[in-house]
């Protein structure tokens, strides 16, 4: 039969189709076994193998990888120890120059070569071939340590919270005085960034700033002494101990071997603790002179004439704001005690104070106990403290804390008259001490007052005292900021001798 016009492909179609896929399954079965082209490979570690092959192959690669994970074998490439990363950076210091290779895999695009009209970034012409040299930064050393004595009275409560790393230097029991030498110097931070950023040889070119600023810090000061022996000679030189109680990154730089990690570790150490580092914050004093860093001392010295001159109005301005601060105090105890607004006077409550039981025991008394074996507050307080105000006692006080014992006194249940002077006696009785006190004292500092003025009208002087400062108004910034020009530092010497000389 003839179907008019269509031909006998486009009749077959589907079984052409068919006869193509049936071709190339033959195709892959045949490559697969092998039959035609070989057989099919597979790589199992550094090898070919068949894949018929290929299971024990990879059985055979992981019997080495376990031989080798329990060798104690160690493989050649791997070496014996760690390098130290300061003994690298000092030899490659120590070249002249450095491959712009090897600055340039530090990711800095202002270290890549370049045309040599093309500026890089920074405004820096780079060479078209060849190494660069960049400044090197030379620390400048310090200026000459000044030192002062300082003698005081250490505050015990910060003697309590430091502990024993303080106290060995201190006697045994209070009071804590001590007496050591503060010594100064000043580092120049201006003249290392100079070195840096604008340097004099030629063909010099200035340190990239990514290379340096936020990575190059004052980590430590270092204080070394020499004492002078009997010989006249003076001894091995010594570094003295970070002050106790104070932050120190030192912990992190001594680790052996000092590793990258530390390095950032250091920094980051150096950021949160930049004042005790440069500057340690001296220990509270309860008494004797206000400690002053070196240079002020000797300013206010020199200004003043003499250093007892200097020593006599200190001691003539802390006397002047004791007495101010005890007026104060004075004049705030005749007030009476500061109640919250509609609160009544502090009185007893209903029905006296719990009767003494025989039976159950004495009964509580609470904090209304009188004074008579006890030291009122107001002697244990410090000059600048409020105030002491007793407590005003709720009318359900005895309730809570509980009244006499089993079989208690006349009238029971607490009904009993009140025994001695009422709260409000006692209270005057306690303020009219602390009163008597104030004024006694007030009138030693008052008289201590009038001997120094005197003192200081015979060599001439006059009794008119400035407030000696109590900071150094300094920038506390980066070595990379232009505002650091002199950097203040200072540090004690709690380990010198009562009649040692040191350098």
């Amino acid at each position: 039969m003839k179907i008019k016009g269509i031909n006998p492909l486009e009749r077959h179609v589907e079984k052409f189709v068919l006869g193509v896929f049936a071709l190339f399954v033959l195709a892959v079965l045949l490559m697969q076994t092998g039959l035609v082209g070989g057989g099919r490979m597979v790589r199992v570690g550094s090898s070919e193998r068949p894949i018929d092959q290929a299971i024990e192959g990879v059985k055979e690669l992981a019997l080495q990888r376990q031989a080798r994970l329990q060798s104690d074998q160690v493989a050649p490439a791997i070496p014996a120890s760690m390098p130290d990363p300061a003994r690298v950076f000092e030899e490659a210091f120590a070249r002249s120059t450095t491959p712009v290779g090897t600055l340039a895999a530090l990711g800095q695009p202002a270290l890549r070569l370049g045309d040599a009209a093309a500026g890089a970034p920074g405004g820096i012409a780079l060479p078209k071939g060849g190494d660069i040299k960049y400044a090197a930064m030379k620390v400048s050393k310090p200026s000459t340590p000044i030192a002062t004595v300082f003698e005081g009275t250490i505050d015990p409560i910060e003697v309590a919270e430091i502990g024993s790393p303080l106290a060995s230097h201190l006697p045994a029991a209070q009071p804590f005085d001590l007496r050591a030498p503060s010594i100064e110097a000043t580092f120049d931070a201006e003249a290392l960034r100079k070195s840096i950023e604008s340097p004099t040889d030629e063909g010099v070119l200035p340190l990239p700033p990514a290379l340096w600023q936020g990575k190059v810090e004052l980590v430590d000061v270092e204080w070394f002494r020499q004492q002078l022996g009997p010989d006249g000679r003076w001894g091995q030189e010594e570094m003295l101990p970070a002050l106790p109680g104070r932050p120190t990154p030192r912990d992190v730089l001594g680790k052996s071997p000092f590793q990258p990690a530390d390095y950032r570790e250091a920094l980051e150490r150096e950021r949160l603790e930049r004042l005790n580092i440069r500057r340690p914050m001296f220990y509270a004093t309860i008494s004797g002179q206000p400690w002053v860093w070196p240079s002020q001392q000797q300013e206010e010295a020199t200004a003043q004439g003499a250093e007892d001159v200097t020593g006599l109005k200190r001691e003539l301005a802390s006397v002047r704001a004791e007495i101010d601060v005890m007026k104060k105090r004075l004049e705030r105890l005749g007030q009476g005690p500061r109640r919250p607004p509609g609160d009544q006077p502090n009185a007893p409550p209903p029905g006296g104070p719990p009767p003494k039981g025989p039976g159950g025991g004495g009964g509580g008394r609470g904090p209304s106990a009188d004074a008579g074996g006890a030291s009122s507050p107001e002697g244990n307080l410090s000059e600048d403290s409020p105030p002491f105000e007793w407590p005003v006692f709720p009318k359900n006080w005895y309730a809570q804390v509980g009244g006499g014992g089993g079989g208690g006194g006349a009238g029971g249940g607490g009904t009993a008259p009140p025994e001695g002077p009422s709260p409000e006696e006692r209270r005057k009785e306690r303020d009219a001490q602390a009163k008597k006190a104030l004024e006694d004292k007030i009138a030693r500092f008052t008289k201590r007052e009038q001997e120094l003025v005197e003192q200081l009208a015979k060599k001439g002087v006059g009794d008119q005292v400035a407030a000696a400062p109590t900071f150094l108004d300094e920038p506390l910034g980066s070595l990379a900021s232009a505002e650091m020009k002199k950097i203040t530092l200072w540090s004690l010497d709690l380990s010198a001798t009562s009649g040692s000389t040191y350098r």
